[in-house]
């Protein structure tokens, strides 16, 4: 038998006793064995579910002259604790007016009488919509270290007890040796998107069969619900099924979603992130994957581009990538002052002159006047390495489809090269220690830009950049070049908000955002 925690919220108490006797016998009836307590007032409800889990709130609705004391209080629970599932139960009825008024309400109607009454047919109808709309594993035991900063806080316990009993539900009547019963979180690094990312063993107490491995992500709650909306429209049926992970399951709480991915190819191979490949110099193992991924041929989302009625690139990208009112000018003040820390720039009103070149400042480039049309496309929306899996047996996947959607046909090309530019073989530019390295590194850029020659410095990332560039050209041949170079400089003066930016990664940044702001006018 399965587990259900119940509280019923009833005003005279001379019915508890009978309550708990009758709601035992249906949900038994349901394959659960039901734990009952019975409250008068609302205050001891919220308390008890302030403390523990609780997987049903039934709630008399008490209907008299002056409304639905009971409809209030459940809308309340509902918004509160949304995944908390509530029954309404009363004699009298109740108009489909009444209901619609106070939503979010029950999620099942039980009729006293006919409960009382113990009619046959009746349970067996309230049978079938509670098993169709309860979807809770309530016999999860998790277990985690406490050590991280989500779940090292009590207040979290509660939440990401109830976000893995909606994740692991599967059935009301499972195989009792292949049912999920335990579920071990460890925290993965690298979690992205305000978002806390474990890799989750589940097994079953008995068999101690070890389920399928997976990946729990915790986000805010319109960040998960986001993401499982974009999977659905844009993942499922669209990308082949070797590139992308499962769903095995979600839930929400009132402030947090929770999405349960399968683990990449189970954890039969061994992965890693493209971006330790690319550190590593992995050339060749690199090229190819930019070959599977951005191949003219396959267009798996890059298909139909559409002209946007648009005419303004920039109101695209600055939606995209400076939400915040404060974003541009924070990029700004770092951009400003990593020119004159590494390249002794001199800044002028609305220009930065390096080594007597004349450079337009790129905050009036990129927020001034128009830039025109522009295509887009079904896009991954955060296509750096971080998020491009490779396996040694040479599978490659996609994970983290929070930003996935329409957008710029260029945008998923230019943030691989950002990370392309910003870890490949990074010793190599420790070399670049004062400014005449990095106003040399400034000029080649210039070079490559004008000539396509990489022959100097770093031939094999230049390479890399301008595989990416050959086939976003032959993905969109009609879209307009200088679209790209406007891409390239938003994402790099973008990243220029973050504090925590090293040098390295600066002058990364500076050499084609400088570059390709000017080519943004020249072209």
């Amino acid at each position: 038998m399965n587990l259900l925690k119940i509280c019923i919220l009833e005003p005279t108490k001379d019915f508890h006793n009978q309550l708990i006797e009758k709601y035992k016998f249906f949900f038994e009836a349901c394959n659960y064995t039901a734990d009952i307590d019975c409250f008068t007032i609302e205050s001891e409800l919220h308390t008890a579910l302030n403390s523990e889990i609780i997987d049903i709130v039934i709630s008399d609705l008490a209907l008299d002259s002056e409304g639905a004391p009971g409809l209030l209080i459940i809308r309340d629970i509902k918004e509160l604790y949304p995944d908390v599932y509530c029954i309404g139960n009363s004699r009298t009825e109740i108009s489909y007016r009444e209901t619609t008024l106070k939503l979010p309400n029950f999620d099942l109607f039980i009729d006293k009488s006919g409960l009382f009454a113990g009619t046959e047919d009746y349970l067996e109808k309230i049978r079938v919509i509670f098993l169709a709309t309860f979807k809770r594993n309530t016999n999860i035991e998790c277990k985690w270290e406490e050590s991280d900063s989500f779940l090292g806080n009590d207040d979290n316990h509660l939440v990401v007890r109830s976000l893995i009993s909606q994740v692991t539900f599967s059935s009301h009547t499972q195989d009792c040796r292949l049912k999920p019963e335990v579920a071990e979180l460890t925290l993965l690094a690298g979690g992205r998107s305000k978002s806390w990312v474990y890799k989750m063993n589940v097994n079953n107490r008995k068999s101690k069969v070890t389920l399928v491995p997976s990946v729990l992500k915790i986000s805010k709650k319109e960040y998960a619900l986001k993401e499982i909306e974009n999977y659905n429209r844009f993942v499922k049926w669209v990308l082949p099924y070797s590139w992308r992970v499962d769903i095995l399951g979600s839930g929400i709480t009132k402030e947090y979603g929770a999405i349960c991915y399968s683990f990449i190819l189970s954890g039969d191979y061994k992965f890693d992130a493209l971006t330790e490949f690319i550190k590593l110099g992995k050339y060749n193992c690199i090229k190819e994957t930019l070959r599977k991924l951005f191949n003219p041929s396959k267009k798996f989302w890059y298909n139909t581009p559409l002209i946007d009625e648009s005419d303004n690139i920039n109101e695209l990208y600055t939606k995209r990538y400076f939400r915040h009112e404060d974003s541009q000018d924070l990029s700004n003040i770092q951009f400003i002052n990593a020119l004159q820390e590494l390249m002794l720039a001199k800044i002028e009103r609305n220009t930065v002159t390096v080594r007597d070149t004349v450079y337009e400042k790129p905050i009036n480039i990129l927020f001034g006047t128009p830039h025109g049309k522009y295509q887009t496309c079904i896009c991954h929306g955060d296509l750096n390495s971080n998020n491009v899996i490779l396996a040694e047996n040479g599978e490659i996947i996609f994970i983290d489809f929070q930003e996935t959607g329409r957008g710029h046909v260029f945008e998923d090309f230019i943030a691989m090269e950002a990370s392309i530019r910003l870890n490949y073989k990074i010793e190599e530019i420790d070399i670049l220690k004062n400014a005449q390295n990095w106003e040399n590194l400034l000029e080649i850029e210039n070079k490559y830009n004008e000539t396509n020659s990489y022959e100097t410095f770093m031939p094999e990332m230049y390479s890399l950049v301008d595989e990416i560039r050959s086939m976003a050209k032959q993905n969109f041949p009609d879209e307009n070049w200088s679209n790209y170079h406007y891409g390239i400089a938003a994402y790099c003066f973008r990243l220029f908000r973050i504090k925590e930016l090293s040098n390295n990664a600066k002058g990364r940044l500076l050499v084609p955002l400088l570059v390709s702001s000017k080519l943004v006018r020249k072209n």
